[in-house]
């Protein structure tokens, strides 16, 4: 994945760790976000924040829903790789 992400020109980072279900490992876009996807990457990140904290205090009623779930962001890279690869 590492060698693809720079393939497509990505910088990336490497994040890994172990659970007891087994090994996990990401690729990390580290690019700047382009200007005009910054509102949309914005509210994005502070939903997710805002989904994280209802479940750490206990708010009342079903928390929100995080985006952003590995297979959505696995089904996203490969499209970035197959759009590369008919370019």
């Amino acid at each position: 994945m590492r060698r693809t992400a720079r393939q497509l020109g990505w910088k990336v980072a490497t994040i890994g760790w172990i659970t007891r279900f087994g090994t996990m490992v990401a690729v990390q876009d580290t690019r700047d976000v382009p200007e005009e996807f910054r509102a949309a990457v914005d509210a994005a990140m502070e939903e997710r924040m805002n989904a994280a904290l209802a479940k750490v205090w206990g708010e009342p009623g079903e928390a929100p829903v995080q985006r952003g779930s590995v297979a959505l962001m696995t089904q996203e890279f490969r499209a970035a790789v197959a759009s590369a690869a008919n370019a």
